[in-house]
């Protein structure tokens, strides 16, 4: 393998960093992201909606009420998301 070659395909992840970057600003202006997407939000991790999922269901179990929820792993479900 040639440096050259490696070389230009290190600058492309770089420009397309910096356009990612550009496009991500240009579309959190437009666009209103709910409180609820925890892993999408600065400062809201994982962490964050566990404890909110546990707390419903001690709310739900104490008041005798069924409790249903299903997360979606983005990741999983589009591998070129990222």
């Amino acid at each position: 393998m040639e440096y050259e070659s490696c070389r230009a395909t290190k600058l492309l992840e770089h420009v397309l960093n910096v356009i990612e970057r550009v496009f991500e600003r240009k579309i959190r202006k437009s666009v209103k992201i709910d409180n609820v997407l925890f892993g999408f939000r600065p400062g809201k991790g994982i962490t964050d909606a566990i404890f909110a999922v546990r707390q419903m269901q001690d709310k739900c179990r104490n008041n005798g009420k069924k409790l249903y929820f299903a997360s979606i792993d983005i990741v999983t479900v589009f591998p070129s998301v990222l």
